[in-house]
């Protein structure tokens, strides 16, 4: 899994429909600007309130709306981790707050093997 940093992202929205990147990232539901009204998507968080963020740009609420808050999302932290040490050249430390081993446990398995962060994992 590759992370993606700002140069990729614009790449990866000019692929053509039916690339496996592009798949993923429409099938997962982000980076959609298709919809043009607070009624033209499913709320499938139930902690949703449109209320809290009228005024918010469509694409942020919908995705807002989308998103399964009782879920962590590893996949997204590793990307995430990974654009970020790409982004800043400077040595340093991310720390990532997770609510048990287990998890903790989980995102060190997934990041170790990658090369990029294997010898400055703290174990």
């Amino acid at each position: 899994m590759r992370g993606y940093g700002r140069g990729d992202l614009k790449a990866l929205h000019q692929k053509k429909a039916g690339t496996k990147d592009k798949a993923l990232l429409v099938g997962a539901g982000w980076g959609d600007a298709h919809a043009e009204e607070e009624n033209s998507f499913e709320i499938l968080n139930p902690y949703y309130d449109p209320d809290e963020y009228r005024g918010w740009e469509i694409q942020v609420r919908r995705n807002l709306a989308r998103v399964n808050e009782d879920r962590i999302d590893f996949e997204v932290l590793e990307k995430l981790i990974a654009c970020i040490d790409k982004l800043y050249e400077e040595e340093g430390s991310i720390l990532v707050f997770l609510p048990g081993m287990g998890e903790i446990n989980q995102l060190y398995g997934m990041l170790s093997p990658r090369s990029q962060f294997n010898s400055t994992l703290i174990g």
